[in-house]
């Protein structure tokens, strides 16, 4: 199964806090068809308290999916977390200049999908992408 490393906010949650568009059917597809590990600020070891960080958005049948999200463990960037052995996408609104090079020191740029919750279907265009990449 491909790994999924998921940011939360600017990818399932808007910029001013609210759910994205098609988020509840995003979290549930991803979390079936993913091996999916928190890359975010809000889990740094701790799973739980992304999944509480989100429970004032979602409704139990979306907590019951996102408490399936792994933890990851990173210091300043993102990518230490990243199994780079293994076959990934990494969801990111604003990757750092850093990450970015890191990508591209283990050939993985093409892993990152930089996600524009501006563009109002985009969960289900990444949908789609994760679909068929």
């Amino acid at each position: 199964m491909k790994n999924l490393y998921l940011d939360i906010d600017g990818v399932i949650l808007t910029r001013q806090g609210k759910p994205a568009r098609y988020a509840e059917e995003f979290i549930e597809y991803i979390t079936t068809q993913f091996q999916v590990f928190w890359l975010t600020t809000h889990c740094k070891g701790n799973p739980k308290t992304a999944v509480q960080y989100l429970s004032k958005h979602f409704g139990s049948q979306t907590i019951e999916h996102l408490s399936k999200i792994q933890p990851t463990v990173w210091d300043t960037l993102k990518t230490e977390a990243i199994d780079f052995q293994s076959d990934f996408f990494w969801l990111e609104d604003q990757p750092f200049a850093s990450e970015i090079k890191v990508l591209e020191l283990h050939s993985s740029v093409s892993n990152l999908i930089i996600v524009d919750l501006q563009h109002i279907d985009e969960l289900q265009h990444l949908k789609f992408i994760l679909k068929n990449g």
